[in-house]
């Protein structure tokens, strides 16, 4: 399986690297959710990430040679032979600039279906369930010795693909995974509190015990004092 870097924390970002778009991406901390007992964290895809250039920078460096395209596009043509106008998408543009839903007829974006995350155990990282979901969309210009683009106005970013990977953990992998690592996790930091409860423990006795030999240590001196003052 895949696995992210361990010992996530719930503000971690997890970047992921992709080849068709040559560059990384990286998915955010949603919630905690639970497969077959295991607690995991899901990271999503942040609108950030699709925000156009001049809302994220980030995303100045993927502009087209005259302009920069719309938030929920990110272009992948750049990595094909010949440039083609391809540029990819989330599924239904989930995230993306409402003008580029309302061209399409047909298209209703929906975050359960069409948003990609990852969910992974925070100690190890590893991914035990996951969705990759993505739509390709070739750019569409105004064409008047076309036929079918003459009464285009405007770009349309037509859709031609939806891809939706997934993987899911099962139950056998599930139960192994708690018998070898969480369970002698638990056991571990059970241990540890226990050492440590034990340590506190010696500590107490042991300030007792020297207390107590210098209140009787003290004692004997006043009384020796005492005594001393009495014969003067």
């Amino acid at each position: 399986g895949s696995h992210t870097q361990p010992f996530l924390e719930r503000n971690s970002k997890v970047y992921l690297f992709t080849a068709d778009l040559a560059r990384s991406l990286y998915v955010d901390y949603e919630s905690d959710i639970t497969v077959f007992d295991i607690t995991l964290y899901r990271h999503t895809t942040s609108q950030w990430l699709f925000m156009n250039s001049s809302v994220n920078p980030d995303n100045e460096a993927f502009c087209g040679p005259t302009k920069c395209w719309g938030t929920g596009l990110l272009p992948i043509g750049q990595t094909q032979v010949g440039n083609p106008p391809l540029f990819m998408s989330s599924p239904h543009f989930y995230q993306g600039d409402q003008k580029l839903v309302d061209a399409i007829n047909g298209l209703h974006p929906n975050k359960s279906l069409h948003a990609t995350f990852l969910d992974a155990e925070p100690t190890t990282g590893i991914v035990m369930q996951a969705h990759k979901r993505l739509q390709i969309n070739i750019l569409i210009q105004p064409d008047e010795q076309i036929s079918i683009t003459k009464n285009i106005h405007e770009d349309v970013f037509l859709p031609i693909l939806y891809v939706d990977e997934q993987a899911m953990i099962d139950q056998k992998s599930a139960d192994k995974f708690k018998s070898e690592v969480l369970k002698p996790k638990v056991y571990l930091e059970a241990g540890s509190y226990t050492i440590l409860g034990i340590g506190v423990l010696i500590l107490l006795v042991v300030i007792a015990v020297f207390s107590r030999r210098f209140y009787k240590k003290r004692k004997n001196i006043e009384y020796k004092e005492f005594k001393d003052a009495d014969c003067v």
